[in-house]
């Protein structure tokens, strides 16, 4: 079938096909053209990045990257800030005085996002060593015209620049000695995150001093809580915002303003690894038929209870730092870890499963899980964690 437009472009691919290609092969071709880039540089373009040519091929209109803040405020060219790393949701920016600031756009001025501030100080009472130290933060008001989804605000946080460079641009180059001797450094930061106990839970509505944590490692909404301990609580008290609903899903885990606010209005984060399974099948459609929802179920709670452990949450090759150190026995030495925006003391296999499925590539990284991670196993609670999101309709779970 002939494809008919006015647009020029379009026109002659279709052309060239002989009234043999369909409207999406068409609008592939338009792409490759106007982009210059060829089908094996497309194929290996993420989903949402595929999707936002198709929509510009097709002269639909395109939603704004989040990162629409890069301004004078965030150049701070007074201070000779320089732009370290930029994506849709943040952009760093490096100062000579060896820190760094990470901005990303925030619901309002009274609201930024604490989530990575309270999980930094909470890893620095731990004593967990590196970890960059928070040094402030702020907010400002977006330019005029900048606002997206709600988003009128830049926050930033101020920290200290770590050594390294991300191991993802070094994975590749290392042999297999190597890697282990950086995943083996990597298990032993994880051993003693993960030796840091869950406070206990209080809360003026239910006080049972027995229970633990589980959940985010801030004190947002109306926790009502300051995790037992001399955690900040800089939020306690603030309302939620639908933002903070919108943030709930177990991409972080728990959070403020989600599931159980109507049972327990004082707090939404768990009080046991039982309330955080029932937190986990929540999300579950509500057409799942209950026969799954009872293998899952029966699923998360093989082999537990679980130790509630500090967890990272984000642990990728972007957010592990390293560098090459021919002084030291390993040539390859961990200096630093990033992006804990979502950690918090989860169930001990949580940091497995996320850093499995926040790790995609063609890669070997995951392949070195089992040294990090040993002696335990985790393997049967990443199956029904990628159950859990493929039901969801979750096209990135694997």
């Amino acid at each position: 079938m002939a494809v008919e437009t006015d647009d020029s472009v379009l026109a002659a691919a279709a052309a060239e096909s002989g009234g043999d290609m369909t409207l999406s092969q068409v609008y592939r071709e338009k792409i490759y053209k106007t982009k210059n880039i060829t089908e094996n540089d497309y194929k290996r373009l993420s989903v949402t990045a595929q999707v936002r040519l198709l929509k510009e091929a097709m002269g639909r209109p395109v939603t704004p990257e989040l990162v629409t803040f890069l301004d004078d405020d965030v150049l701070e060219k007074e201070h000779s800030a320089t732009i370290l790393h930029q994506s849709r949701y943040a952009v760093i920016t490096a100062f000579p005085d060896g820190t760094v600031k990470k901005w990303m756009a925030c619901i309002s001025k009274d609201q930024p996002d604490m989530h990575e501030v309270e999980a930094l100080r909470v890893a620095e009472e731990i004593g967990l060593p590196l970890v960059p130290r928070v040094r402030g933060i702020g907010v400002l008001p977006l330019q005029p015209g900048s606002c997206h989804s709600g988003r009128c605000y830049k926050s930033w946080i101020a920290m200290d620049r770590l050594d390294g460079e991300p191991l993802k641009g070094v994975w590749g180059s290392l042999g297999k000695e190597e890697k282990t001797s950086v995943v083996e450094q990597l298990r032993d930061f994880l051993t003693a995150m993960r030796s840091a106990p869950p406070p206990p839970f209080t809360s003026a509505v239910i006080n049972r001093e027995e229970t633990r944590y589980v959940g985010g490692s801030h004190t947002g909404g109306n926790l009502g809580t300051d995790f037992g301990g001399n955690f900040s609580s800089s939020l306690r008290g603030q309302e939620t915002t639908p933002e903070d609903d919108a943030k709930g899903t177990h991409y972080g885990g728990p959070r403020p303003g989600m599931m159980g606010k109507d049972r327990y209005p004082e707090f939404l984060p768990c009080r046991s690894e039982a309330e955080f399974n029932e937190y986990m099948l929540s999300y579950l459609l509500t057409h799942t038929p209950r026969t799954l929802i009872d293998a899952l179920q029966n699923s998360l709670e093989r082999g537990g209870p679980y130790r509630v452990v500090y967890s990272h949450g984000d642990l990728t090759m972007d957010n592990i730092l390293v560098t090459k150190d021919n002084s030291v026995g390993a040539r390859v030495k961990l200096t630093g870890i990033v992006g804990w925006r979502y950690a918090g003391w989860f169930p001990e296999y949580w940091e497995y499963v996320k850093i499995f499925t926040h790790n995609h590539g063609m890669d070997d990284f995951r392949d070195y899980l089992p040294i990090m991670f040993a002696p335990s196993n985790y393997q049967d609670k990443l199956v029904t964690y990628l159950t859990l999101r493929r039901i969801q309709g979750d096209p990135t779970s694997l």
